[in-house]
């Protein structure tokens, strides 16, 4: 379940081989009151253009220019960082040339609040790729007491298909009816926007963030680079794109910033 996918066949060995070495020494860390507390203190820090959707990106020599319904807005650089391949090459002007990229890794979900935290609270599938996990405690996301249990499968089939099967994991986990206070199920989440493929060279096949085809263009997401997977992927690219974008030389007059 550390590699976070379901076609181990078409995995690169070097991606594979490496979570499984994260998992060993360091496993999953959850966040206290999860994401959206992290999300609100990094969005307190920039200045954040709600329902302003992006038609283009544009950028030569001197300067990079973002196209939206009613305006254009003009920097020295830009990070592109728009979730998946397929919203980046929409918003660029020619095809970057990245080749076949994959599939999204998907997965259905069931998350579950119960009355008291269930014992043995972390069991995985031999024959599915299918666990579940307590995740509140450790992380502090229900009351004292209480807990925060999901129960995931990679490679998302279908509501009717795995929600039933989703259900009948909690009970290995510990859950029975009367424990549950609240659930959501989640048919399709995108786990990755792609995986680094063996086909493609793993890891080091991926696009690089100056793959845009455009000067002043970086990239970023879970899809860049030669490092990690998932939020791994994500911050490592976003890191060197931040300081790539930091040292590209001031614009010319009639440029702004």
């Amino acid at each position: 379940m550390s590699t976070y996918a379901v076609d181990l066949d078409t995995l690169g060995a070097d991606a594979g081989i490496a979570q499984q070495q994260i998992a060993a020494r360091a496993g999953v860390m959850y966040l206290d009151d999860g994401w959206a507390q992290l999300v609100n203190a990094m969005g307190s820090q920039v200045e954040v253009r709600s329902d302003v959707p992006v038609v283009g990106v544009t950028a030569d020599a001197v300067g990079a220019e973002i196209h939206t319904p009613d305006t254009v807005l003009r920097a020295g650089s830009v990070v592109l960082a728009t979730g998946t391949p397929q919203a980046a090459r929409s918003l660029l002007p020619a095809e970057p040339g990245w080749g076949d990229l994959g599939e999204p890794v998907t997965a259905a979900c069931l998350d579950v609040g119960v009355r008291r935290v269930p014992s043995p609270g972390y069991v995985v599938s031999l024959d599915e790729p299918l666990y579940g996990t307590v995740q509140s405690p450790p992380a502090r996301q229900a009351p004292p007491g209480a807990g925060v249990v999901g129960i995931i499968r990679y490679g998302a089939r279908g509501a009717q298909r795995d929600r039933p099967v989703l259900e009948a994991h909690l009970a290995h986990v510990g859950v029975s009816q009367d424990d549950i206070v609240t659930s959501r199920f989640l048919a399709r989440m995108i786990v990755s926007s792609t995986m680094p493929r063996a086909v493609t060279g793993g890891f080091q096949g991926r696009p690089l963030m100056t793959a845009s085809g455009l000067p002043r263009v970086l990239l970023a997401g879970d899809w860049i680079g030669p490092t990690g997977l998932l939020s791994d992927a994500a911050l490592a690219s976003g890191h060197a794109a931040g300081l790539a974008a930091l040292r590209v030389p001031q614009v010319l007059p009639g440029r702004v910033a």
